[in-house]
């Protein structure tokens, strides 16, 4: 009776799983259910950053380090940084420091202070970065300081 307990939990584990996708050109399983139905509108599956915006509200705030930043127009930047779940840390300002060689961006991120039990899970996400001045060949900086 133990084995028929083990064999179904690993069947439940194994049907939970993300399913896998096929390979361009593979042979589909005639077996596996069919995940579209022509007409329907489906979006692609997400990939890429969460775009967010500061908000307000938060506590605890604190400089945060960023990933990688682009420059996306003469007066737009595209910030890249890792942070925690929506429900639990927002980004809350960003702010920009011009000098003759270089812009110093900071972003800044708080906890929300409504959020209980938090999962610690690294989130991509993304800013546009509205810049007063044009980036006019200057290097563009992260203001918070290295951990």
């Amino acid at each position: 009776m133990k084995f028929a307990r083990i064999v179904l939990v690993a069947g439940l584990a194994v049907s939970c799983a993300a399913p896998e996708r096929a390979r361009p050109g593979a042979p589909s399983d005639p077996e596996s259910p069919a995940v579209s139905t022509p007409g329907q509108n489906q979006s692609p599956p997400r990939s890429g950053p969460l775009f967010v915006e500061p908000r307000t509200g938060l506590v605890d705030v604190r400089p945060h380090q960023f990933e990688r930043v682009r420059v996306t127009g003469a007066h737009t930047l595209v910030v890249r940084f890792y942070g925690g779940i929506e429900a639990c840390e927002g980004l809350d300002r960003v702010e920009v420091d011009y000098e003759p060689r270089r812009i110093v961006v900071t972003l800044f991120v708080g906890r929300v202070p409504t959020a209980e039990a938090c999962i610690e899970i690294a989130v991509l996400k993304a800013t546009r970065v509205q810049l007063d001045e044009p980036v006019a060949g200057r290097e563009v900086v992260d203001g918070a300081p290295r951990r």
